[in-house]
This record gives structure tokens, sequence and C-alpha cells, in this order.
């Protein structure tokens, strides 16, 4: 049974979510009305005027082709008999602001597909447009040396989730027990993550990152901002140690996913050594408070490698879900069935997007 479904009641085509109408199509003789969640939102007279006629608080042009394609991949997948099961494992045991975010995130990808547009209320349409200004403050001093409030990058590539919203590090109940302990940063792209976790520890970040320019790039960026605290790693993080294979690009990238079977997606591609993070963790005798991981999809293999540090020394997690659906709804199953003790939430930025940026926040908070 799915969660979200279409019916015909007393004449009126509505979309409903877990048994609650969340959008509705009514004709009156000619005109059309149109309610998100009761709320009428426009009034037309012919159905093909309705995405010409769109009002202001639809929003389609913040929707980037990546996340257009996510979208794609994700609603299939919505249809499917086990949906219910997979939305009620999710949210079971979350807070009550983390299921609001799901429950948006799920509603706005159906409507999304269904209309290319989406509904933001008045607070997130405030910090999307606060996003799009803060973009426009960034100041360049060379080739290789760009600026945004007190940070340094080798392209102007300033993620908003990243610099101005830092990863959402804010909802972690107790960061004093991070600060006395090392940071593991699984993904580094261009160094960005760790520039922002370095400030948050005493002692180390361990940034690792798999695709040559990249880490290149990564170098550039400690070397500007002059930190300290930082171990650079080009290594890519899986479930056992041994080789994965990265797409060889010219240029700085995101959205690449590492390849360990299977036929390769990419003709061109670099060999890249592989290990676990529990092995890692053994090896350099350290003590993890907080990890981050955006490996584009392949976070349930590197979660495989490093179960016994979690276990063992229960640090806050922040791991990204929303390359797709199955990370989207598994992982925070996988982690419960370690019996570890964490509470959960799901945090996402209000930076335009529907899925993307969407985090799972693990924490083990210890009772008085």
């Amino acid at each position: 049974m799915e969660i979200i479904n279409e019916e015909i009641i007393c004449g009126k085509k509505v979309w409903k979510f877990c048994g609650v109408t969340i959008f509705e199509k009514i004709k009156h003789n000619e005109k059309i009305e149109f309610k998100i969640c009761g709320i009428v939102m426009l009034k037309i007279i012919e159905k093909e005027k309705f995405n010409s006629k769109l009002p202001d608080n639809f929003l389609g042009e913040t929707i980037l082709p990546y996340e257009v394609d996510l979208i794609n991949k994700f609603v299939p997948m919505m249809q499917k008999q086990n949906f219910k099961d997979d939305f009620l494992c999710l949210t079971k045991g979350l807070d009550k602001d983390s299921l609001r975010i799901v429950e948006l995130i799920v509603s706005r990808l159906r409507i999304y597909k269904l209309f290319e547009k989406i509904h933001f209320c008045e607070e997130e349409r405030k910090d999307i447009e606060f996003v799009k200004e803060a973009q426009k403050e960034i100041i360049k001093f060379g080739d290789e040396n760009f600026y945004f409030r007190g940070y340094f990058l080798p392209i102007p590539c300033f993620s908003a989730n990243v610099i101005i919203f830092k990863h959402s590090i804010n909802s972690i109940v107790d960061m004093e027990k991070i600060k006395a302990k090392d940071i593991i940063d699984v993904g580094g792209f261009i160094g960005d993550s760790a520039l922002i976790l370095s400030s948050y520890t005493d002692k180390k970040v361990y940034s690792f990152e798999a695709l040559q320019v990249n880490f290149e790039a990564m170098k550039k960026t400690i070397e500007l901002n002059r930190l300290t605290n930082v171990k650079l790693e080009k290594l890519a993080l899986g479930s056992e140690p041994g080789e994965a294979k990265m797409p060889k690009c010219d240029l700085i990238a995101s959205g690449l996913s590492i390849q360990i079977n299977g036929d390769l997606p990419f003709e061109n591609y670099e060999t890249v050594p592989m290990e676990t993070l529990d092995n890692y963790v053994e090896i350099n005798n350290l003590s993890v408070g907080l990890i981050k991981v955006d490996i584009e999809g392949f976070e349930q293999e590197f979660l495989k490698g490093a179960e016994q540090t979690i276990k063992k020394q229960k640090p806050t997690l922040l791991i990204s879900i929303y390359h797709n659906y199955n990370d989207f709804f598994k992982i925070k199953p996988l982690i419960e069935s370690w019996d570890i003790g964490y509470t959960f939430k799901i945090v996402k930025p209000n930076d335009g997007g529907i899925v993307l940026e969407t985090l799972l926040l693990a924490e083990f908070i210890e009772q008085i």
C-alpha cells in the first residue's frame, strides 16, 4: 500500500500522504482550484495554464539538474509495495522536527515529479534568498584564492551546506565530547569540510579524499587557511582493504562515486587504495568523536568497514543519506541494528533543494 496515493473524492482529485490530504485539484464549472495542505494556492481556468500561472511561492529554478536526476530515481522506488514499511522504519523514534523534514521531503518529491515546481513556506524562502545573496559576497584575490566570510578556497565553490550551515553541527547536543577527540571527514572534496570541522576539535581532523584533482585542491585549502590540525589522506574508505576505481578528471569534481566491482560507468579512471576506517583507527590509535560522511552513495560500504569503531567509541555521526533511496531509508535501520543506543535526527538546510544535503545525525547521549 502506498503512503502517497491519488483518490477521487466527491469529484475532487486528491493526493494523500499517510491518509492526510496534502494536494487537491477541484473543478468548479470552468475553474480549477489547487490546494496544498488545505490552502488555496492557485485558481485557473484551463489546466494547460497550470505551470505558467504558478504563484511566486512555487519554485522550480532552485532545483539543480543533479537533484532532478535524484528525484527521477527516488519517486519510482516510492511506488513499490514496501515503501510504507521503509517510511515507518525510518521515522520510528524520530523527534517532531525530524519527522516533519521526512514528511516534507517525501511529499515534495512526488509533487515536483508531477508539476516540476515546489512550494516553500515563507521561512524557507527567506533562507533561500539569504543563501543567494550571501554568494554575492565572494571576493577573488587571485586565480586560486577566493574568500568568503573568513574562509579561503582555491575555487569559488562555497557550499551553503558546508560554509553557511556548517553541516548542521548546531543540532548536535554535546559538542564538548567532540572537542577532546579526533574528527573523521570522509569525502573531503576540496577541504571545505575540514576547514569548518577544524575549529570544533582540540585534536586533529583526518580528511579522506580519493580523487587526485580534488586532493590537490584540498592541499591548497589547508595552505591558504594555514591550518595545522588537519591531516589529509588520499585514500578511499570502504568495507574492506584493497583498491577502488574513480573517474579520472582534469577538473575539480563532486558527485562521483567509488566503484569496486562490476562494469565501470566511465572510460578513464584512476585506481586508488582503499582501507577500512576500523583498520585506520586502530593503526593510528585514534579517539574518534565525530564522523562526517558524504561519498556519493558509497556510505553503506563505508559503514561496513567502520562498524567496530562506531560500536566501540560511539562517535557522533553526520551521514549524507540523499544520494539514493536505499541510503535514505536503510542507513538508519542499519545503525539501529547494531544496538548502540544512538538518538537519531534528520537534518536538512533550507537551501532551495528537496532532498539534497539531507543528513542523518546519530548521537550517543549519556544518561545522567
